[in-house]
């Protein structure tokens, strides 16, 4: 069977038992009441919009919350455009924790379960999260909910072994979320938070493909990638230059996200809790491209704020136009 058709079955195998096990799961009525509600948005529009994550900081790297509509401007191609919504940090969010669990982590996983809980405790009544755990397959361990206890029991139930299919991961979890977004008449930010402390050693998928998927959907792409407690001078210099390290910065760069790759097990909860502040303080913003060729060209998008010189903004660095979609789109204001 030829390589890209074995690929193509491959991926159609595995989304369908993504979509079989991400059934809708009831929240929990126990939630912890120092969550605040989030607002939830159900105007909706029959139009193709782009839709940005943003995340604004300051020159000291620190998160910038009080922006307005107006303090925004969106220029795609350098042509400028309008914006169709906006909204704050408040719009719930959809986060997927991505474990890699080959046989590599199986020395790090206690230290990997208590960070990732305690990440995951930080999400807000209206946010849902999945676990998906990842070594020579993909398997969804718990499927999107509310109730964090669900969450915190699946990742307790993570074990290690075999080897490690990072890109078919990524590329499938990408892909679940393109289905699954007109299933939601509210809109929501979508992330994933990729941890891994190993090389591709088992996908069919490669980079390219990963990255061209990754450009199409508008999915903020955290990673971290961990290694060893603690590296020697020669480990340090082979671990910068690793190059699935670099292809890992470059996708969370084009998506808007960050990348960390901490050298210390007890650098993974401060990452964690890095990425759960942006997610926190996010803009979420779209618009109505001038352009209404749908030709598959990659569009460059730059975001830039307004009389405000020192705010630094970040989110995807574009879209292909080939795969704009119906969206539901906050209130505008």
């Amino acid at each position: 069977m030829p390589r890209r058709a074995l690929c193509s079955l491959l991926l159609f195998l595995a989304c369908a038992s993504l979509v079989q096990a991400q059934t809708p799961s009831t929240s929990s009525a126990a939630d912890p009441p120092r969550r605040t509600p989030l607002r939830r948005s159900s105007f909706q529009t029959g139009i193709d919009v782009v839709s940005l994550a943003v995340t604004v900081t300051n020159p000291r790297q620190q998160i910038v919350g009080d922006l307005h509509r107006e303090d925004f401007a969106v220029f795609e191609d350098g042509v400028p455009q309008e914006l169709a919504y906006f909204e704050t940090g408040a719009v719930p969010l959809d986060l997927t924790l991505l474990i890699d669990i080959s046989a590599s982590m199986e020395g790090k996983l206690g230290f990997v379960r208590k960070a990732a809980a305690g990440f995951a405790s930080t999400l807000r009544p209206g946010d849902r999260a999945a676990v998906v755990s990842f070594n020579n397959r993909l398997s969804v361990t718990q499927p999107f909910t509310e109730d964090l206890s669900l969450i915190q029991r699946a990742i307790e139930r993570i074990t290690a072994n075999g080897g490690t299919a990072l890109y078919n991961a990524l590329y499938i979890t990408l892909k679940e979320y393109a289905r699954d977004l007109h299933k939601d008449e509210i809109v929501r930010r979508r992330a994933v938070v990729l941890l891994t402390d190993g090389e591709d050693t088992a996908s069919l998928m490669n980079f390219d493909e990963l990255l061209r998927e990754a450009k199409r959907e508008a999915i903020t792409l955290y990673v971290i990638g961990l290694r060893g407690d603690i590296l020697t001078p020669a480990a340090r210099e082979k671990h910068y230059f690793s190059r699935t390290d670099f292809l890992l910065k470059a996708l969370a760069h084009e998506t808007g996200a960050l990348s960390f790759f901490p050298t210390r097990e007890g650098d993974l909860a401060v990452a964690y809790q890095t990425i759960g502040k942006e997610l926190a303080e996010q803009y979420a913003i779209g618009y109505v491209s001038k352009n209404p060729a749908r030709n598959g060209d990659f569009r460059r998008v730059t975001v830039q704020i307004v009389n405000r010189p020192e705010c630094r903004p970040r989110t995807r660095s574009g879209y292909l136009a080939d795969n704009l979609r119906v969206a539901s789109l906050g209130t505008p204001e």
